[in-house]
């Protein structure tokens, strides 16, 4: 099993590590992006662990969170797919696509 980040994600990232070196810090920012990363880490063993995002529409769409933030993921057979990072508050957002 791999981990895989999509382009979302992935700009999602950069995005928070530019948020929090202008709101707190450097040193802030790479402690949140590591917090991110490790909690992605935990879902190579423990895939389950999110709650199924509307599982009567997407049941392949799964959440975690990452306070403030929601982890949005998929299981495939080979890989756990993240999906996007949102603050608590866009949390809707992600629902609609």
């Amino acid at each position: 099993m791999r981990l895989v980040w999509s382009q979302e994600a992935r700009r999602a990232l950069l995005q928070i590590r530019e948020e929090t070196t202008q709101e707190a810090s450097e040193d802030r920012a790479n402690t949140v992006i590591e917090c991110i990363r490790e909690r992605a880490l935990q879902l190579l063993y423990a895939p389950r662990i999110g709650r199924r995002v509307e599982p009567e529409l997407r049941d392949d769409l799964r959440v975690i969170p990452v306070r403030p933030r929601w982890m949005y993921y998929r299981i495939r057979p080979d890989m756990i797919e993240i999906v996007s990072i949102k603050h608590y508050r866009q949390e809707d957002a992600l629902r609609a696509e």
